[in-house]
């Protein structure tokens, strides 16, 4: 369907600077902001945050699992889903 293609990031970026005069800084936001820990980046600019995760769903472990602060906390549900409505019913439900 999608036949495969290299990607040239100097290509992509003369493009870019081509079509709408900008060149991409692909780096950019973990420059500004951090980024390569969550923990750090809610801290210096996170509050009253609530992650809520059901621990059924594959993506929770992408997600916050542990409180960081005071105001910013993680409410995990072990048998919770955000999809589990859609799923078929199981012994142990």
């Amino acid at each position: 369907m999608f036949p495969a293609e290299p990607f040239d990031f100097n290509e992509y970026a003369d493009s870019c600077n081509y079509l709408y005069g900008v060149t991409p800084r692909p780096h950019w936001i973990t420059s500004y902001y951090g980024g390569h820990s969550i923990k750090v980046i809610l801290k210096r600019f996170g509050g009253n945050i609530i992650f809520s995760n059901g621990l059924r769903d594959p993506y929770s472990s992408g997600g916050v699992l542990e409180d960081i602060s005071h105001s910013i906390i993680a409410f995990n549900t072990p048998k919770g889903s955000h999809c589990l409505d859609i799923l078929p019913s199981r012994e142990d439900d």
